[in-house]
């Protein structure tokens, strides 16, 4: 059975350049997956996440 959902963190990348990189995806190209992007701004962080603190 096919995995169902996930998340990806794309952090501090133009809208337009992240579209094309999932557009790039070739399971994409197939229709094999579908993306949905959600933007967020987050308001706290788990200690020892190793990401940007937010702006």
């Amino acid at each position: 059975m096919p995995r169902d959902g996930g998340v990806i963190l794309a952090i501090r990348i133009e809208r337009e350049r992240l579209d094309a990189i999932l557009a790039s995806d070739p399971f994409a190209q197939q229709n094999l997956v579908r993306y949905e992007v959600m933007e967020f701004k987050a308001t706290r962080l788990a200690p020892g996440l190793n990401l940007p603190m937010p702006l």
